[in-house]
């Protein structure tokens, strides 16, 4: 991973663009880093990634709950 500090990314900033197309870039102040530049690309596949665990903790969740046995169900139906 690549790392500019802010003064370097002001003075190259169309090249530290450049530069995330391909890898993440790290931004660093005072020795820190302080945030990370990505290609939108990128940042898609991160958040489709995120979203994709966030809906198998959801389907978890939900599977894990109380059931109510089928005949019950018929039955307050009125299907049975």
């Amino acid at each position: 991973m690549a790392q500019h500090s802010i003064s370097d990314i002001r003075d190259n900033l169309a090249a530290v663009i450049h530069e995330s197309a391909t890898e993440p870039v790290e931004i660093i102040r005072h020795g820190r880093r302080v945030a990370v530049m990505v290609s939108p690309m990128m940042f898609d596949r991160a958040m489709e990634a995120l979203e994709d665990k966030a809906d198998e903790a959801a389907f978890d969740e939900a599977i894990s709950g109380e059931t109510i046995p089928w005949d019950e169900v018929k039955k307050e139906l009125g299907l049975s």
